[in-house]
Formats: C-alpha cells, structure tokens, sequence
C-alpha cells in the first residue's frame, strides 16, 4: 500500500530549498533560534541533531505549537515535518520512519485576565468560524488551570459534533457531524437564561433556563478546555467573537453566511496569527544541541494525498479509458505490440523513472527525455493520476515482472 504522508514527504525532494544553512549551529540548554524568513505556506522542515549530554532534546515549534520533541544521542538524527497550512495537518518523521502522518495542526489557543473574563453568566452572544478535523474546544469559560468543575461552560466538538456543555449542569448539542473539515459557522446565543445554537445560519438546538453564573477566576479560553475534559481544538479557528448582549437575528443570519461586516462592533474579535508567514522555532532542552543542514523546501502544488484517497471504480475506469486510447498506440499491452521503440512496454519491461505513484506522476508530467516521452502537462492533476491507480497498473503487468518488483 502507497503511504500518502510519505508520498507528500517524497513530492518535495525535487523542489529547490527556499532557506539552507548548511554550517549549522549549537543551541546551549534551553535557548531557541527563530526562521523568520518568507516560508511557504505549506512547506518541508528538515534537519539534523545530536547532543553530547544524556539529557540533550531538540524541539521545533510552529506558532507556539510543539510539533517535534525528541531526545537527542551523540550520533546524527534526521527530522522531518511536512506542514500544510491549507489543509490544516501535519507529517513528522525520524531518521525516515514516520511519527505522526496527517496530524491536524493544533489551533493557537489564547485566554483572557480574570479581570476581563468576558461574562458568560447573563446575556451574551459568541460567534465563531472553524474547521474540524477532530474534537476539541472551541471557547471555553473555566479557571486557566485544573480539572472540569461544575457551571464551567464550552462551546465544543464532542463525539465530531457541536455542543455547548455547562459542567455538570447539562448540554445541548446538534446532530450533524462538522468534524468533516469543512469551513463551518457557529453562533451561541443566552437570552434571559435561553440557550440557542446556531450552525451555519440555522438553529440547531436550543434549551430553556440554561444559564448558570461564571465561577471564581474563571477566564475565557479560545482553542483549549482543561486537562480532562474538551482538550485542545483539533483543526483551525478563523475567529471568536464575542458580545455582551443577545444579538438580533438578522445579524445571526449573516454571521451563518459569512457576512461578519454586517454585525455591530463585538467586545473581543480574536484571530489567529497571520500564517502565510509560519513562526518556526528550533530550541534545545536539558543540555546543548547540535542543530545541521537546516533546509525549509515547498511542498509540492498538488495534493497527492488526496488524490490517492478519492481513487474508486471511476477512476479505475477513467484510467484504462486514457491508457487504451491515449498510452497504447506506443507502449502496447499483452495483447498488442507497441509502435514505439524506445517505448517501455510496462506490462513486461522496466518503469526506468520509477514504478511509485509520484514517480510516474512526474514522468507524464514532465515527460522523459531518455525514451523521448512527451509531457501530458495539459490535462488536469486529477485525470493525470487516474491511470496510476495500482488495480489498474498491477493488471497491465506479467505476474513476474512485479514479483521481481520492476
């Protein structure tokens, strides 16, 4: 089976380093260094670590967010992450061997003062834009340490759908799933002791004498909950904002649309940090390390991940459509000889530019000059990769040719 993650790691190898320092650094305990160049979007990190004291680990961050930790030995270690910003996820590897393939990156979180903690006691209106690719916390009104404790409150993904919980009180929820990585809008509404749910513009819940006051020091957290209960968002925050009053409905309405300049001015209007510019952070712990060929490579243009993941029958299809009426003519089958010399025959001879989805992706792509084999650079991605699904490509080749793995 083709792993997508590593077909992700593989599609940047070709691609030209934005950042390389190939001199490399030393980080003593505890201290940190910062790209703060122009970065892609969606990009590789990659570099080497040792240390010489037993306690040595090398961390990288990314917008806060520790996304590799490792103990580091007195021998070379190779680390890789793939970051997506896109699509929200993330890929580590090390020394080549994946720890974590098409993780959601975790969403910035942020809390307020307790002196500022934004009242979720009596009226109030919180309107928030996201996209899921798991459960977690949205906004969450609680102490900023411990454990969940009763008239705490939260606006979270619970089982892959939207709820709001006041801790051992109640909760009300919807029936949709909106763990589907999707863009979604999400406005909660407490009216005189009146809970209303909204999701994308509808009401999809709502619940009488559902209030409770806000306890103690409590804060008003964006993307985390507490240690047992909510956790961390797992997926993307486009905004929170929130109001100390009910709102109208017709701002309701627009707020589900997208049309957030259509609502009066709100008392807090958090977004997240600017992230076509990605904070990386490269640090040390317990003892000074070794940092080498730092390189910061984009990601390929085309998702081929995802292009792996919708192969069906109709792909299957499509593909021996190309192959039979475009591919044939040259490279033939097992029932008709080719008419093109220097055209491998695949269901016999050798895959001379690689045999691997992505390698024969690049080769009709960017066609191969050894066999003068033309590019197919003017269809789309989709339809490019249709003949490489592997029932398609197994079946055009003799039972020894792929035992010999050619």
């Amino acid at each position: 089976m083709f792993r997508p993650a590593l077909l992700l790691l593989s599609a940047t190898l070709s691609i030209t380093a934005v950042f390389a320092d190939a001199v490399g650094f030393s980080l003593p305990a505890g201290s940190e260094k910062k790209w703060q160049g122009d970065t892609p979007a969606n990009h590789l990190l990659s570099f080497d670590f040792r240390s010489a004291g037993k306690d040595g680990a090398a961390k990288l961050s990314h917008e806060g967010q520790i996304l590799f930790s490792h103990t580091a030995s007195d021998t070379w270690r190779t680390a890789k992450i793939a970051i997506n910003i896109e699509s929200g996820i993330h890929s580590v590897w090390l020394d080549g061997k994946p720890l974590a393939e098409e993780k959601a990156l975790p969403s910035p979180s942020w809390q307020s003062t307790p002196e500022n903690g934004y009242d979720l006691g009596g009226d109030f209106t919180i309107a928030t834009k996201f996209r899921a690719e798991g459960d977690g916390t949205l906004v969450a009104k609680c102490e900023p340490d411990g454990t969940w404790k009763k008239n705490y409150k939260a606006l979270l993904i619970k089982d892959g759908k939207l709820a709001y919980d006041i801790g051992f009180v109640g909760a009300l929820g919807t029936k949709k799933t909106v763990a589907d990585g999707k863009w979604h809008h999400a406005v909660l509404v407490n009216s005189g002791g009146n809970a209303r749910l909204f999701l994308d513009g509808k009401l999809v819940a709502e619940k009488k004498d559902f209030s409770t006051k806000d306890t103690g020091d409590s804060v008003l957290k964006i993307g985390a909950g507490t240690e047992d209960f909510g956790g961390a968002f797992q997926g993307q925050i486009g905004y929170v904002r929130y109001w100390s009053r009910e709102l109208p409905m017709e701002e309701i309405t627009a707020l589900g649309k997208g049309d957030e300049a259509k609502t009066n001015t709100p008392q807090l209007n958090w977004q997240p940090a600017d992230k076509s510019i990605p904070s990386i952070v490269l640090s040390s712990q317990g003892a000074e390390v070794e940092f080498a060929k730092v390189t910061v490579t984009p990601l390929a243009e085309v998702d081929h991940a995802r292009l792996i993941r919708s192969w069906n029958a109709r792909s299957l299809a499509s593909g021996e459509r190309i192959y039979s009426g475009m591919c044939v003519t040259c490279h033939g089958n097992h029932k008709i000889e080719g008419s093109l010399p220097t055209a491998p025959r695949f269901h016999i001879g050798e895959f001379k530019n690689g045999y691997d989805p992505l390698s024969i992706y690049n080769t009709l792509t960017h066609g191969y000059e050894p066999d003068d084999r033309p590019a197919m650079d003017d269809s789309y991605p989709e339809i490019r990769c249709h003949p490489l699904h592997p029932r398609g490509v197994s079946e055009k080749r003799q039972p020894e040719a792929l035992h010999e793995g050619r």
